[in-house]
């Protein structure tokens, strides 16, 4: 059972890690304005208010989990680079401490998920692609 286990994990570690690079490489031929648009949609399908936007980046409010205990916001930024445009959502988590107080968990963190789905908006064949690698690299990783 231990052995399942690990080999599970591992293939679990193996997609995330796929998925980070595929993400973080991947250049839209859409502008930044573009890559915002389909982020901010996005954002609004899961509940988030957009806070702040500004030309390149957005900003939500804290968006309370249903019980109460933690808290999240994302920063997404598009920047025009040589090749078009690059996107980094950067997410922040927060837990009520026993004394009620917000505590951050770890500072924020690129979110290569929620990058995908933005992939997955403008460029569904793409992103489909990820997916399916990301799945392959799942499964070798469990041998």
């Amino acid at each position: 059972m231990l052995a399942t286990a690990t080999s599970g994990c591992a293939g679990l570690v193996a997609e995330s890690a796929h998925v980070e690079t595929a993400t973080a490489s991947y250049v839209f031929d859409e502008g930044p304005d573009g890559v915002l648009a389909a982020a901010q949609a996005v954002l609004f399908e899961r509940g988030y208010i957009v806070r702040t936007a500004t030309p390149g980046a957005l900003e939500t409010h804290w968006q309370v989990s249903e019980d109460g205990d933690r808290r999240a916001r994302h920063l997404v930024q598009a920047t025009t680079t040589a090749d078009g445009t690059r996107l980094n959502a950067m997410r922040a988590t927060q837990t009520r401490d026993t004394d009620g107080r917000w505590q951050s968990i770890g500072g924020a963190s690129r979110d290569p998920y929620f990058e995908l789905a933005v992939i997955e908006r403008l460029d569904p064949y793409r992103a489909n692609g990820i997916r399916a690698e990301a799945a392959q690299a799942r499964e070798a990783a469990k041998r």
